[in-house]
């Protein structure tokens, strides 16, 4: 139990922050907007507004073979702000056409590779399942931050495990770029954060590592969270795969890394914590003994069902799998679990 609940404080510590788009030619931030800090970049003014309200949607595509046999299922999810602003509107527009494109490149990222496992296979031949999924780990003062992980199951000994991320500016739509928000380069604070990690620590990280990471920092990306910006390489890069994706923290506290002051977000406000508990409570001890150990939880938006305006989690292990989708009433405090078609139902023991 003590591994569970210092999982779980470390998953609260992601809960419900919320997404973008970039355009120069979006209406820029109204002059009452009240603004957070006076010494913030001149090129990014943050609001003092709390995170935006949004709901969890999500799209399937099955590629078949020529004979209609299934060979693969791509499942992408994605959160759709709430709210009639210009700003919201260009996000929710940028986020709809990440879903498009990502949908309309399926085909040529799995199908012929299906293909052919499947003439090389036979009967044996399982149908690939691709499932990328986003977790909101910043959404406050304006911004929002999106990190997706992408899971495949290709019929390889290990699922493959993908990750990116996006920031946005919600008062204007504008996505976010590293160089919106850092002082120095990217790959610079990339390369010398993780060399600090590699030489601390050489034996938890692959032999020629430090090469490694020269070569590849350019792979690697950032996301926000509540308190710290998080810096993170590709599975493999330079630790082993038991490693998951290696990463490293920069405090908001250290103003010189930031061309703007983001501020921290004091999660004990949000009543997204409670519902999680809830979950935690009910849910995890009835699981599998191998799973609860494991267990982690992301906020996936908001929803509604039968009425009533409901928060949404994902609880899934650290290799991707997801075990199940939940949701918590915001006003009643009931219990719902998404069954196989998608619709959630009120959840039983």
């Amino acid at each position: 139990m003590p591994r569970i609940r210092s999982a779980l404080a470390a998953l609260l510590a992601l809960c419900a922050l919320a997404g973008g788009c970039r355009s120069d030619d979006l209406p820029q931030q109204p002059e009452t907007t009240p603004v957070l800090d006076s010494q913030a970049s001149p090129d990014l003014v943050l609001s003092a507004d709390g995170p935006v309200t949004f709901k969890a949607q999500s799209e399937s595509l099955v590629l078949t073979d020529a004979d209609g046999t299934q060979l693969a299922t791509v499942r992408f999810s994605y959160p759709k702000l709430v709210g009639s602003t210009q700003g919201i509107a260009a996000v929710n527009a940028l986020l709809k056409q990440e879903l498009q494109d990502y949908l309309d490149s399926a085909s040529g990222r799995w199908l012929a590779d299906a293909q052919q496992a499947r003439a090389a296979l036979g009967q044996q031949f399982t149908p690939y399942t691709i499932e990328s999924t986003y977790e909101a780990t910043y959404n406050s003062a304006g911004l929002l931050c999106l990190l997706r992980t992408e899971y495949g199951n290709l019929g390889a000994a290990y699922p493959t495990l993908g990750r990116s991320s996006r920031t946005f500016l919600v008062t204007t739509g504008q996505e976010l770029s590293a160089a919106d928000l850092l002082q120095k380069d990217l790959n610079q604070l990339l390369v010398e954060q993780f060399t600090a990690l590699i030489q601390a620590q050489p034996d938890s990280y692959l032999p020629d590592a430090l090469s490694l990471l020269e070569q590849g920092a350019g792979q690697g990306g950032f996301y926000l969270s509540h308190s710290e910006l998080r810096l993170y390489l590709p599975m493999d890069l330079i630790a082993p795969r038991a490693a998951g994706f290696p990463e490293c923290s920069i405090s908001y506290a250290e103003n010189d890394c930031f061309r703007v002051d983001i501020p921290r977000v004091d999660l004990d406000a949000q009543p997204l914590k409670t519902a999680m508990k809830e979950i935690y409570e009910q849910v995890v001890p009835l699981l599998p003994e191998e799973e609860r150990t494991d267990v982690r939880m992301v906020s996936e938006g908001e929803g509604e069902v039968e009425g009533e305006a409901v928060y949404i989690v994902q609880l899934y292990l650290p290799e991707g799998q997801v075990i199940g989708y939940y949701a918590v009433g915001q006003q009643s405090g009931d219990l719902y679990q998404r069954d196989d078609q998608g619709v959630f139902q009120p959840w039983e023991p």
